[in-house]
Order: C-alpha cells, then sequence, then structure tokens
C-alpha cells in the first residue's frame, strides 16, 4: 500500500514493511518428509492484510501466491494512475471485501478526473487517451478476481509495463478467444450479434446457478464462523463470570471490576489461542477496563498485544484506538514523551487509513496535544486543540460531549499560556455543553467539572469553584466507589484549593491530605501527580500555620517532581519557588536563593509558563531584598508585575499581590511618591475585587501605613488606614493578635 512505499529524490523504491508474506524453504521446516511450498510461493497461516490492498483469496482466507502480491500491485498502479482505489470510495470493511471479491473494477481510463489530469499537466481526455488501451489492459489482468487469470509473476507485470513504456506490443494483448473474437466481431457485425445472443443466454444460466451456488458457500461458512465464534464468547464469559456467582464461588456476591478483569485476562491464553480476531478483540476491552480502574501495567500489555494483532489483521481503526488507550497509560504513568510517540503513531495511521470525519482522527489531535502540554509544549499543543475542536464542530450540529471536553483542555492550554479570562470562557463553555449532552451527568462532565473548579479558583471565582469541584467530586465517587482513582484525586486537590481560597483551611486540609492518599493509591508514590498534590497540600500547611510540616511536604513534592520529570521541566518552577520560600521563612537565605536559582533557570527556559515563572521572580526577589540587593529586587519584582498585568490583568489577586510588593519595596527605598501611587491604587482595586481580593486589601493597608510611618505623614492620614486595616482583620479572624496591636496604635494616636 501506498504507505509502505517510499520513493528516494533518485527514484529509487524502497519498501518499508514487508507484512508476513514468507518464503518457505523445505530445507527450514524442521520435517524432511513434511509437503512444504515451492521456495516461489508465498503463504500466509492468518488474513494479515489491508483491506483496499487485499485480493480476494485473502479476504475470502484462501492460500496466497505470487498473484496476490500482483493484485496488490495492480491496486497500488491503479491508484498511481487514476487517484482513487479499484474497489471504490467506501471504508466499511463489509462493503469493502465484497467489492474485493464479487466487483470488477472499471477500467482506469473511465474514471480519471481533472485531479488526476492536473498532476500530469494534462486534461481529462488526453489522460484517458493514453490509459485507454494496454494500461487498461495490464490493469485488468493485474485485478482479475481468479489469481491463475492474473500475471504469472510480479516479473511479467514488469516486463509489460517496460514494454508499453517502450511503445512494444504488450502481451496482454496476445490473440486470445476473445481478442480473435472481438476482431471477427467488427468484421462480421451481424453474424456476431447472433453468436452473442445463444451465448450470453447459455452463460447468463450457468452463472446464475454458480453464483448462487458460490454465495451460499460463503454465507454457509460466513455463519459457521460467527457460530463458532458466539459460541467462543460464550464459554469464555461464563469461566469469566463464575466469580461473580456465590454458589461457585466463596465471596463472588462482593466481586469488583478490577476482580473479574484479572479473570478474564488469565482465560484469554487458555480458551483463545487458537481465534487470534476474537483474542484480540477481548484484550482490547480488557485493557480499558484496567485503564478505567488504573492498573495501568496490566493495561498496556493487553493493549500492545491487541493493537499488534490489529495491524496484522488490517484493522486500522482498532488499531488505532489501541494506540490512543496507550497513550492514555503512559500519561497516568508520566511517561508523557512515549505518550507523545504513541500519539503521533495514532495520528498518522488515523489520517492514512481512516475517513476525514472519524472521531478518532479528532481523538489522536487532541491526545497529541495533551502530551504536548505535559512536557510543556503550551503553543504546539494549542494549535492541536484549535484543529481538533474546529474538526470536532463542524461534525457535530447538536451539543456533544466531543465537543465539550475539548473546549475544556482549550481552557486548560489557555490557562497554561497565561490567558486566565480565555481559560475561564472556554471552560463555561464546555459545562455549558457538557450538560446539554450529558443530562444526567457522565464522566465527561465529572471532568470538566474538575478542571473548572481549577480554573475559576484561579481567576478569584472560590465559591463558584468549589461549588463544581464538589459536583465533580460526587460524580467520581459514584463511578469510581473509594478505590484509588487518579481523575477523583485530581478533583480532590482541586477542590482544596478552591476552599482554602474560601477560607477554611481545616478543610483544605483535610481534602488535600485525601487527594494526596487518591493518587498514591491510583499511581504510586513516585508519580508527579503526586509531587503536584504534596505541593498544594505544603500551601494550605504553611497557611495554616503548620510551619514544619509545610517545609516537609515542600521538599517532598520537589523530590518526587525532580525524579519523575528531570531537572528543568517547567512544572517543577512553582513547587521549587514554594520550598525556596519555605526556607526564607526558616531564615535559611542561602539556602533558598540556591533552589530559587535552580527555578530561574526553568524560567528563563522556552516553554516555562508565565504566571508560574512570576512566584519565582518575587521569591528571588525577596532574598534579595533580605540581604541588601535593592536594586536586583527591585528590577526582578517589575518585571514580575508587568508579567502579571499582562496576563491575568490589573486587578487580579496575583497582580496586585506583585504590585503592593513593588509598593512596599519602593517605600522600604525611600521612593515614596511611586509606591504612594502603587499602593493608593492597590486599595482602591482590592476594596473593588470584594471577597477574591480581600486578603491582598489587607496587604495593601498594612503597607500603606507603613509607608505613611516612613514618610512621615499626618496622624489623620495614618489613622484612616490603621483603621480600615483593623476592621478588615477583625473580620478576618477576630483572635488574630495583630488586633490588639492595632487597637493600642491606634489608642496612642488618639483615634
Amino acid at each position: 500500500k501506498p504507505s509502505n512505499v517510499l520513493v528516494t529524490g533518485d527514484a529509487t523504491v524502497k519498501l518499508l514493511d514487508f507484512g508476513i508474506a514468507k518464503v518457505f524453504d523445505p530445507e527450514e521446516s524442521g520435517d524432511g518428509d513434511s509437503e512444504a511450498p515451492a521456495p516461489d510461493v508465498t503463504v500466509t497461516a492468518e488474513r494479515y492484510f489491508t483491506p483496499a490492498y487485499a485480493a480476494p483469496e485473502q479476504v475470502l482466507g484462501e492460500p496466497t501466491s505470487t498473484a496476490t502480491d500482483v493484485f496488490a500491485l495492480g491496486v497500488l498502479l491503479y491508484e498511481i494512475l487514476t487517484g482513487r482505489n479499484p474497489h471504490g470510495e467506501t471504508t466499511r470493511s463489509g462493503e469493502l471485501a465484497r467489492a474485493v471479491v464479487e466487483t470488477d473494477p472499471p477500467s482506469p481510463s473511465t474514471v480519471v478526473g481533472d485531479v488526476a489530469a492536473a498532476a500530469r499537466a494534462t486534461t481529462i481526455s488526453d489522460l484517458r487517451q493514453k490509459l485507454r488501451g494496454d494500461l487498461d489492459n495490464i490493469l485488468q489482468k493485474s485485478l482479475r478476481k481468479a489469481p491463475e487469470e492474473r500475471y504469472s509473476s510480479v516479473e511479467d507485470l514488469r516486463l509489460d509495463l517496460e514494454r508499453f513504456r517502450r511503445q512494444l506490443p504488450v502481451s496482454v494483448r496476445r490473440a486470445t478467444l476473445p481478442y480473435r473474437f472481438a476482431k471477427y466481431a467488427r468484421r462480421h457485425r451481424v453474424a456476431a450479434t447472433a453468436l452473442v445472443a445463444l451465448a450470453l443466454a447459455v452463460v447468463a444460466g450457468m452463472v446464475g446457478v454458480a453464483w448462487q451456488a458460490n454465495v451460499a458457500a460463503r454465507e454457509r461458512d460466513r455463519a459457521r464462523a460467527e457460530a463458532g465464534r458466539a459460541e467462543a464468547v460464550k464459554d469464555y464469559l461464563l469461566e469469566v463470570f463464575t466469580a461473580a456467582d456465590p454458589t461457585q464461588e466463596p465471596g463472588g456476591a462482593d466481586v469488583t471490576a478490577r476482580e473479574l478483569a484479572e479473570r478474564g485476562a488469565s482465560r484469554l491464553d487458555e480458551r483463545l489461542t487458537q481465534a487470534p480476531e476474537l483474542r484480540a478483540d477481548l484484550e482490547g476491552l480488557l485493557g480499558q477496563v484496567f485503564l478505567r480502574v488504573a492498573e495501568y501495567e496490566r493495561a498496556d500489555s493487553l493493549l500492545a498485544s491487541a493493537g499488534a494483532q490489529f495491524r496484522r489483521s488490517g484493522r486500522s481503526r482498532d488499531a488505532v484506538q489501541a494506540l490512543l488507550n496507550r497513550a492514555d497509560v503512559a500519561h497516568w504513568q508520566a511517561r508523557a514523551a512515549d505518550a507523545e510517540a504513541l500519539c503521533r503513531e495514532s495520528l498518522a495511521l488515523a489520517e492514512a487509513e481512516l475517513p476525514a470525519d472519524d472521531v478518532l482522527r479528532r481523538t489522536a489531535r487532541s491526545s497529541l496535544a495533551t502530551a504536548l502540554i505535559d512536557q510543556g509544549h503550551y503553543e504546539d499543543a494549542a494549535r492541536e486543540y484549535d484543529v481538533a475542536l474546529r474538526a470536532a464542530q463542524a461534525a457535530h450540529d447538536e451539543p456533544d460531549a466531543e465537543v465539550a471536553q475539548l473546549w475544556m483542555e482549550v481552557g486548560v492550554v489557555r490557562r497554561a499560556l497565561g490567558d486566565y479570562p480565555g481559560a475561564a470562557e472556554a471552560a463555561e463553555e464546555a459545562l455549558r455543553i457538557a450538560r446539554q449532552a450529558e443530562p444526567g451527568g457522565g464522566l465527561k462532565t465529572a471532568r470538566i467539572l474538575g478542571s473548572l473548579a481549577d480554573i475559576l479558583d484561579e481567576v478569584d471565582r472560590p465559591d463558584e469553584a468549589a461549588q463544581a469541584g464538589r459536583e465533580a467530586v460526587e460524580m467520581y465517587r459514584r463511578m469510581f466507589g473509594d478505590r484509588g482513582h487518579p481523575e477523583l484525586a485530581m478533583t480532590l486537590v482541586n477542590l482544596a484549593g478552591a476552599v482554602r481560597a474560601q477560607g477554611d483551611l481545616e478543610e483544605a486540609i483535610e481534602l488535600g491530605r485525601e487527594g494526596v492518599d487518591e493518587f498514591t493509591k491510583a499511581l504510586g508514590a513516585e508519580h508527579p501527580h503526586v509531587a503536584q498534590s504534596w505541593n498544594n497540600l505544603a500551601v494550605t500547611l504553611n497557611r495554616a500555620g503548620h510551619k514544619e510540616e509545610a517545609l516537609e511536604a515542600y521538599s517532598s513534592a520537589v523530590r518526587l517532581g525532580r525524579a519523575a520529570l528531570g531537572r528543568g521541566h517547567p512544572r517543577l518552577a512553582p513547587w521549587l519557588a514554594n520550598y525556596a520560600n519555605a526556607l526564607v521563612n526558616r531564615g535559611d537565605y542561602a539556602g533558598a536563593e540556591q533552589i530559587y536559582d535552580e527555578a530561574m533557570e526553568i524560567v528563563r527556559g522556552p516553554d516555562s509558563e508565565p504566571v508560574a515563572n512570576t512566584y519565582v521572580m518575587l521569591g528571588l526577589a525577596n532574598v534579595y531584598r533580605k540581604t541588601n540587593r535593592a536594586e536586583a529586587s527591585e528590577r526582578l519584582t517589575r518585571e514580575a508585575w508587568q508579567i502579571r498585568k499582562d496576563t491575568v490583568g490589573s486587578g487580579h489577586s496575583a497582580e496586585l499581590h506583585a504590585r503592593i510588593t513593588l509598593g512596599s519595596l519602593l517605600s522600604e527605598s525611600g521612593k515614596f511618591e511611586e509606591a504612594r501611587e502603587l499602593l493608593d491604587s492597590s486599595i482602591v482595586d482590592a476594596r473593588a475585587g470584594g471577597g477574591p481580593t480581600q486578603g491582598r486589601l489587607v496587604q495593601a493597608l498594612d503597607e500603606r501605613a507603613i509607608l505613611a510611618r516612613q514618610a512621615g505623614e499626618s496622624t489623620d492620614s495614618l489613622a484612616s488606614f490603621l483603621r480600615e486595616l483593623l476592621a478588615a482583620r477583625r473580620e478576618a479572624n477576630p483572635d488574630d493578635p495583630r488586633v490588639a496591636k492595632l487597637e493600642e496604635e491606634l489608642a496612642r494616636l488618639g483615634s
């Protein structure tokens, strides 16, 4: 087939895939008395072929020979000359098989169109004229249904093509009876007509009887094969599900899907060694079951075996699906490069073998984008998602879960690129479509809700984020129960972040610990998702005042992340920054700067995340500030603030934090005018932001009061900031010891 043939620049032909055809030598058979095929005959034990390029004998399961190769070459030549397959445009396996076995292809000269003509810089009429005659006949002989009626060897076919090129007579035009009769008919039209009528009457009757007998025989064989297949499936399933029968197996009533899948996999070798097609189907099914219950090693082994058989059998669509499932396995095992390779292989196969509107072509592209995200290649991922989304929208007139999922993925990659408003917009569109497509809720809706919770938390909408996260957790628990599952774990971690933003630190810690446990059960302790969950838990522990436990959790996140992802991976940057900041809080500035330097190497790399970069910059700037390097601190802080303004926008909690930090630094350096402008504007914007920016309002008021003292502002000015700061701290936590200190200072000021 075309995808297995490479033509180099110097017109050398290279065959990329030799299939399984083999020349057998009697001396290699291991049995001197056995009857072996002659050395020039190719025979296959099973039907391994691509249907569109298969000969009739392959489709019917009959012995193959060099005539089979002649047929395949005929199909290839037909496509080269006409731009289309001789069996038509159908991709349905049943229709294609019938066309191969029963329908003679039209002559090449009758099917060429303007595309083929344009490719040869000629007109349709001229191209048809060139094909008509010898080339038509060469192709018709190569593609005859009966092997014995084709060229006896590939060499004979080659010689006829060479004769045609040299404008010599070709063998297919020799004076056969039909050829001689055609000559006679042109000379004696009336007599020929009578002979033809008589012959047709006789032949029609004979052909009708033979055709009916042939069809009946094929249908009988097909029915027997299907009956045998059904019987094998029945016996296999009965054995597997005996495990769920409490009358046959102790504890059978409590058997789990994982246990049934294990039992099913163990029965494959016992029952289905002689039925490779059926075995592959069941391996593919069991592989998907193991994937869903997070048994990744078992899933990959079964899917690899099934995929290999699908390839050998020419079942391209099933082979694509097996590759995509294996890519999912690689994703959850943190083998991002392997996942990318599998996705690229599946996409190439899908584009070569599947119709343009097949959903698996879109799935392969979106899976490739996910693998690119896992490696930090966000812009490349965004392009792949965009292509997949547009194709999905064109394929569906009604709301569809596929379109919803792709909108969600677009939201994820927009967030990684720092486009938070765009990320939230895409996520909300995803949820809107998902609720219409899955009214009762489903796996895709749960996934979208979980991702939406994460995005809403990052755009300062914690209440909505928590609501979406709780709904997703409830859906996952209904689907997966209490066993460890990575998608449930991811949602728990995201929900913990939203609850932390709401101010309930104890529940956030509980949810964070549960997320770590779920990830560890599902993926093992060394997985990068486990590292991410440790980092997020550490943030919550730190805010709750559990400093030593937080430092230990940060250290675990960095250690696991380095081991799983390798030094220099973009996802490490914020984890390193958090760990370094914890060291700063302990006064270990040298240790913190060393960690920050490692993070800055990532920040300056090509695939870093813009907003994540700023946490590193601000953290290192703080170390510079504490070690009396004010200019370096100011320069890095300004850079971080500018990035946040450009990504999340003014008024966002993250932007306010950078603005306030810069104002504080300038105040400390005596640059009061610019510091006053930055801090006053921060107070105004934080007030306008409401709940999500309440913490920034407290921070801005605190720094503004410090500026008022340092700049020698009036007592009334200082008191006004202190009163608002006192009210904000009381509202946040009446028992905060800083409340009493503020009350004392206001009393001294006489306010």
